[in-house]
């Protein structure tokens, strides 16, 4: 299966738009995690162990981020490293010969021929 140009634009548009989203989401993040670390050092005994479950949950979202990040870029490396080879033609069959070759009369169009 070859991929026509507007395929492979959609598919370009949308790890595109893949990419930015795991971005941002990572620096707004990264931010959380910043901003909770920040404030559990001058938080008192009882709500610092909030804040830094807190981060640590933001912290494994990171993670998950990265994860997605790496992935995308390994998946496109393969494709600019490890170049597909072209798939051998198919031989043309002629759709509608083949369909009349294995068609079966119906009882119906015997009747109607005699």
């Amino acid at each position: 299966m070859v991929l026509n140009d507007t395929q492979q634009t959609v598919r370009r548009v949308n790890y595109t738009v893949l990419l930015f989203c795991l971005l941002l989401s990572a620096v707004v993040m990264i931010a959380v995690v910043w901003i909770l670390a920040r404030a559990a050092g001058g938080a008192d005994e009882r709500t610092r162990p909030v804040l830094v479950r807190l981060a640590w949950v933001a912290a494994a979202c990171v993670g998950l981020d990265a994860l997605g990040l790496l992935w995308i870029l390994l998946r496109w490396m393969r494709l600019r490293i490890l170049p597909s080879a072209p798939l051998p033609e198919a031989p043309y069959i002629d759709a509608w010969s083949e369909a009349g070759k294995r068609i079966q009369p119906d009882e119906d169009d015997e009747d109607l021929r005699e």
